[in-house]
């Protein structure tokens, strides 16, 4: 297992995972200041992404298949994405008002 981490593909997963984790989780605790409801969210939605990685690594290590966590993984990402579109469209007009100044 430890001669994966010498492969750029496991190398840029790792990055990519890790990204998404802590970018959900920032973004919810962005989100607090202005929807609690949409902030615990996304803060849950990263922490369910960390949890799924460390899944993965337990599986592997007893020899399991990894492929159900790997989608979740990759629907909670989306899942996250979708979420800062939303954000970003709702703030657009905060956005537009506050450039015109």
């Amino acid at each position: 297992m430890l001669q994966q981490l010498n492969q750029l593909h496991t190398d840029s997963g790792l990055i990519g995972f890790l990204s998404a984790a802590t970018g959900a989780v920032l973004f919810g605790m962005t989100l607090m200041a202005s929807s609690a409801r949409w902030g615990c969210l996304m803060i849950a939605i990263g922490l369910t992404i960390a949890a799924t990685g460390l899944l993965d690594v337990f599986l592997l290590l007893a020899g399991a298949d990894i492929g159900t966590t790997e989608r979740l993984r990759t629907l909670l990402t989306s899942a996250w994405l979708a979420a800062i579109g939303v954000a970003l469209i709702r703030a657009r007009p905060i956005l537009t008002s506050a450039m015109r100044q």
